[in-house]
Parts: C-alpha cells; structure tokens; sequence
C-alpha cells in the first residue's frame, strides 16, 4: 500500500492500515531509538511513544514532503527528548541485525559473523551521538542525503560532512580493535 492510501486509512482509524505501518515503519523507528538510546527496553518503550505521536499527528501530515523522512522527524525528537531525562550508561545491546545466510555454513562462521556484528554494533554505539544518527540513518537505513537533512534539520553539506567524519571515527575504532573489514 502506498504511503498516501496508508495515512488515509489510518485518519480513519482503519485497524488493518495500523498493522501495516506498524509492520513497514516499525524497524525503523526501532533502529533510530535503538542506536541513540542504546537500550533495548529503552528503545522499545521510545518506539511505542513515536508510533503514538505518529498517529495523534497523522491529520497534519500534508504529502508535502517525504512520509519516512516526516516519521524519522518524530523519532528523533522522542530519542532526543528522552536523552535529556535520562542520560545514563546503556548497558544492553540488542541483536537486529537479520541473518542474511544464503548459504550453509559452519557454526564457527556463524560464530564470527556474530561477534564481528556484537563489535560493530558496540563501535557504532560508542560515537558521538551527532555521529551515531548519520551512521544510523544513512548506512543502516539507506536514506538519501536530502532524508537525513529534513529529519536532521541540518544542510545536505553538513550531513555529508558529519558522514565522513562519522565513518572516519568508526573507522578508528575497529583498527584499535584490530577488526578486519567486513
């Protein structure tokens, strides 16, 4: 279904519209509350609050701009908002990345496929929160430039600048680590 049949549906309270957005939204809004928080439980409480932003805001969404980009917004603001009350040590780190095994291998392959993505996952949430979100938002995500600016509130320059700083951090992080590229 298409991003504007969708917010239709779900003006209308349409119980099946809920369940599709929650089901192509919800990773990720799950991911940007997760790396910036760095706490499943965190995450997931966060998640839940922007899915309900989203929908006590749906009426206000014009089409005007890019519908994941509008939501990305939201999530953000939650994660920043919640930072500010609670700005402690995360301790847990939650496995999402998806097993993309297309062929068989041995558990010893696994083993490591699993720990390089634990080591990566850890140097990601050890950036600079500036950093973090860049990382998040355009190598896990995929979004364009132009998304990661409307969401940031920041020019298309400073998130290609940030990007490359970002990537250039992390970069240092996996040397010291002596981690071999993936």
């Amino acid at each position: 279904m298409e991003d504007e049949e969708l917010v239709s549906l779900l003006i209308l309270n349409n119980e099946a519209a809920f369940q599709e957005f929650y089901d192509k939204y919800s990773n990720f809004i799950y991911k940007i509350c997760f790396f910036m928080l760095g706490n499943e439980d965190d995450a997931m409480d966060s998640m839940q609050n922007v899915f309900l932003k989203i929908l006590k805001k749906i009426r206000s969404f014009n089409f005007k701009g890019n519908f994941k980009s509008w939501i990305g917004k939201i999530a953000y603001r939650e994660v920043k908002n919640k930072k500010r009350f609670f700005a402690r040590d995360r301790k847990k780190i939650l496995d999402f990345f998806k097993k993309d095994l297309k062929k068989q291998i041995t558990p010893e392959e696994e083993f490591m496929i699993m720990e390089r993505r634990e080591i990566l996952k850890r140097a990601i949430l050890s950036l600079p929160n500036k950093f973090k979100i860049i990382i998040v938002l355009r190598e896990i995500e995929e979004l364009e430039y132009e998304e990661i600016s409307s969401i940031l509130k920041i020019p298309v320059g400073t998130v290609k600048s940030r990007l490359a700083r970002a990537r250039i951090a992390l970069k240092e992080i996996l040397e010291a680590k002596k981690i071999e590229k993936m």
